[in-house]
């Protein structure tokens, strides 16, 4: 069924993403502009020399909410498989040297605290409790329902709901009526930060942040942390055809507003060439001229001697450690000024040209997913397609015997250009440092996993069949390593 009602998301967090797939499933056209350059929002990662680094959130509480939505969405969250229990949450180390270790055990905490401060552990079942049943109440009085105004929040019936919640007492103080010692109250309030507040200057009602992880436990998520529930949501948004636009941020334009309203403005980013043609944009001669002076400016980065810039410093001391030969990015720059010069590609020969044949097969479907057109003219045009037909295809419609042709073509030659691969590096193989070779069997690994996922006679080119999960591309890197041989 065809989708003729669009939403835009701001904001490709696990909110925006899960968001996307319920209004997906419901007939929607959804784009989501998430202005940094990878999804995940405080549940991204970085990844740096092989390390993997949790700048936000770096375990699952209130795993509850999680249940629900990845229920309501059909996709599978298990405890004990998919996500880990914690039995220590983390420790808190304190100026003086000594620690806290939050744990999910009773009797590990009651032997902590009883230390620290006697009959502390039964005051702080006490603020459990009490943070607890805060939680509970904020969540089916506010978090579970919608406020189409401010009245709906702010009204007589409600005051009673804000004593309840302990929206007027701070948190810091209230921690003082059940610990006398100061190191159990800052152990108990300082997950106010979670949330950028100051336990000092922020209400009691954030005591149902330690309260909930200590009554309903935390978990890790299995295979790359919190990033992995972010990946998890993507592929499921991926089969409903949503759109993730990166380095694309909304911004507040009251200039375009309608008296007394307002209005937020969503653009694709000017510096992405592959986002203007994403959304059908057509590149103005001005936008055009700004590619090309940019990719220029990046050539002569490369070729021209600056010793003062560190950009290109950087840059050539990774070209010499992986042995990169300089023409490759030369060629990738030309392949750039291609792209932004023409709209797609008259002939088959005209994109072997600009992809330098290896990624043939890959690179036309996988940019097909976004709505790019990186299959040649010749051949749509010969399989009885179309621009449009394609860009349906994209968006969820049927599968067609014509697309399955085309697909079929681009496999064959991409096979190609992968039994050639083989052959040059049985050749230079030898000839390199072993460090250097295993790199390259480990990129050409991972275009063969990618390669392989291609399926002409049965498959349905979702974005979720194409790409590789985490777990799977870790594994097929340690394979590669394991397999290789000096």
């Amino acid at each position: 069924m065809g989708k003729d009602r669009s939403a835009i998301i701001i904001g490709a967090g696990i909110g925006g993403l899960a968001t996307s797939v319920f209004l997906a499933r419901q007939g929607y056209n959804v784009s989501i502009f998430e202005k940094n350059s990878a999804p995940g929002g405080r549940c991204g990662q970085l990844i740096r020399d092989g390390h993997r680094f949790h700048p936000g959130a770096t375990m699952l509480m209130m795993p509850g909410v999680y249940h629900e939505v990845f229920d309501l969405l059909g996709i599978e969250l298990r405890e004990g498989k998919d996500i880990l229990p914690l039995e220590n949450l983390y420790t808190i180390f304190f100026d003086d040297c000594s620690s806290l270790a939050f744990s999910a055990d009773s009797e590990k905490m009651r032997q902590q605290l009883e230390k620290i401060e006697p009959g502390s552990f039964v005051r702080e079942r006490e603020y459990v409790e009490s943070g607890y049943r805060i939680y509970n109440l904020g969540m089916s009085r506010l978090v579970a329902r919608n406020f189409y105004n401010l009245f709906q929040m702010v009204n007589l019936k409600n005051i009673p709901l804000l004593f309840q919640l302990k929206a007027f007492t701070l948190h810091y103080k209230y921690a003082g009526r059940f610990f006398r010692n100061e190191r159990l109250r800052m152990a108990y309030t300082f997950q106010n930060i979670y949330v950028g507040q100051n336990p000092f200057k922020s209400p009691a009602l954030f005591s149902m942040i330690p309260a909930a992880e200590l009554t309903e436990g935390s978990f890790f998520p299995a295979s790359g942390g919190m990033f992995n529930i972010v990946e998890q949501l993507l592929a499921e948004a991926g089969k409903q055809g949503v759109k993730v636009l990166l380095n694309n941020p909304a911004r507040h334009d009251p200039a375009a507003a309608p008296p007394g309203q307002e209005t937020i403005s969503v653009e694709v980013g000017t510096g992405h060439i592959d986002n203007h043609k994403a959304s059908n944009k057509k590149i103005a001669p001005d936008e055009r001229k700004t590619f090309l002076t940019d990719v220029n400016k990046w050539l002569e980065m490369i070729v021209i001697s600056d010793d003062c810039n560190p950009e290109k410093e950087a840059l050539i001391k990774t070209l010499e450690r992986f042995r990169i030969p300089l023409w490759t990015l030369e060629s990738f720059a030309r392949s750039m000024i291609y792209d932004i010069n023409h709209d797609g590609f008259p002939s088959l020969s005209a994109f072997i040209d600009f992809s330098q044949g290896a990624s043939v097969a890959p690179a036309s479907i996988f940019v097909h997913l976004c709505g790019l057109n990186y299959f040649a003219d010749d051949l749509v045009r010969k399989n009885g397609l179309s621009r449009q037909n394609l860009n349906d295809i994209a968006h969820g419609s049927q599968v067609t015997a014509g697309f399955r042709n085309l697909i079929r073509k681009y496999r064959g030659i991409a096979d190609k250009y992968r039994r050639e691969t083989i052959e040059i590096m049985k050749r230079i193989g030898p000839l390199m440092e072993p460090s250097y070779r295993v790199s390259l069997e480990i990129i050409f690994s991972l275009y063969l996993m990618a390669f392989e996922r291609i399926d002409p006679e049965n498959g349905s080119f979702t974005s979720a069949e194409l790409n590789p999960s985490t777990a799977e591309t870790k594994d097929r890197v340690l394979e590669t390593i394991m397999n290789f041989s000096i």
